[in-house]
């Protein structure tokens, strides 16, 4: 079961739903940012499946075909996801050294 209790809805759901809120304000956030960046710009309408529009200046994704717009995300509301880590619960020994026969 995931978050609240309902499959499928974890930590990507969850950021979608808390970038569609404040998108006006990221997208606020880009405009202050990118001027001192030197990054390019193209002008952009981003429309969400909810139906809102907006227009921005924002970079383009060089990687992904079309026009995929980056947005930028203030690094003080971003968080780690959590990542599982595979511990030994055994303890391990180093591999036994071969000693070699010198001969003179």
């Amino acid at each position: 079961m995931g978050v609240l209790g309902q499959e499928g809805f974890g930590p990507d759901r969850i950021s979608d739903m808390t970038t569609n809120v404040i998108l006006g304000d990221l997208l606020a956030f880009n405009d202050r940012i990118l001027p001192s960046l030197s990054v390019p710009i193209e002008p952009i309408m981003l429309r969400l499946r909810n139906g809102r529009t907006f227009e921005a200046k924002l970079p383009i994704n060089p990687f992904v075909k079309g026009k995929s717009p980056v947005v930028l995300v203030p690094g003080d509301i971003l968080r780690d996801l959590p990542i599982a880590i595979l511990v030994s619960l055994k303890p391990t020994k180093p591999p036994k050294r071969r000693s070699k026969d010198i001969t003179s």
